[in-house]
């Protein structure tokens, strides 16, 4: 019985005008979205890349810190991809007020875990690191660290969630050159002038991908305003 009626509906399914355009859209959307996440992960592989010049100590220093942030982020991200949902949701019903409510939940939401996070890695920074190791020069860098990776718990979190409420909204392209301008024409090469013309060494390569994630932040929290208010106009005329 249930093949018979799996046989029917491939029989009768017709494929004609749906393939092309839905295809289409999902390449549309999704490409953009994939090369940001390619693009993303390529520039903290190149920091990686150079604190591995700079020598072994600060490299562990920084994968310290990075994997103490990357705890952080996990829940941030939590909260970005339920935007992405909401923010979707509203977006198909065309409901265009509960849309930016959800976007601005989204934010918040964040911001509060961000500043929790903040709190810990900045109070922390002399203990934290020591669940790692108990090379004394180890944690000496990465409490160092700590500071900057405190700092930037905010613009971490405004630029996830930016980019997945923008998602939400079918808006993948312009978060997309976001990144590439924010990542490859400034925080990557400001990541190296800090950490090797100015001579600051590891944290001058966490002080430069910050700089570039808080352009980012900033600009995806404008985008989104911008669009939500223009949806909201909508509603008036």
């Amino acid at each position: 019985m249930y093949w018979a009626k799996l046989r029917k509906s491939i029989v009768g399914l017709n494929c004609k005008g749906f393939l092309g355009p839905y295809f289409a859209k999902i390449i549309r959307i999704g490409l953009p979205t994939g090369l940001e996440f390619a693009l993303d992960g390529i520039a903290y592989t190149a920091t990686m890349v150079m604190v591995g010049w700079i020598g072994v100590t600060a490299q562990a220093a920084h994968t310290v810190a990075a994997n103490l942030t990357t705890i952080s982020m996990v829940a941030i991200w939590g909260i970005a991809l339920a935007t992405t949902i909401r923010v979707g949701n509203q977006w198909g019903l065309r409901n265009y007020v509960a849309l930016r409510t959800a976007g601005v939940v989204g934010f918040a939401l964040g911001g509060i875990l961000a500043l929790v996070a903040a709190g810990i890695f900045l109070g922390g920074r002399h203990v934290l690191p020591g669940l790692y190791t108990a090379e004394s020069e180890v944690l000496s860098i990465a409490s160092v660290l700590l500071i900057v990776v405190g700092i930037q718990q905010l613009s971490d979190s405004a630029d996830g969630i930016g980019m997945c409420a923008l998602r939400g909204i079918e808006d993948t392209t312009m978060p997309f050159i976001i990144t590439v301008l924010s990542r490859w024409l400034l925080g990557v090469p400001l990541a190296y002038i800090l950490c090797f013309s100015l001579a600051w060494g590891v944290k001058g390569l966490w002080w430069g991908l910050f700089v570039g994630k808080l352009i980012s932040a900033l600009a995806m929290l404008w985008r989104f305003d911008r669009k939500s208010r223009r949806l909201l106009g909508k509603l008036k005329t």
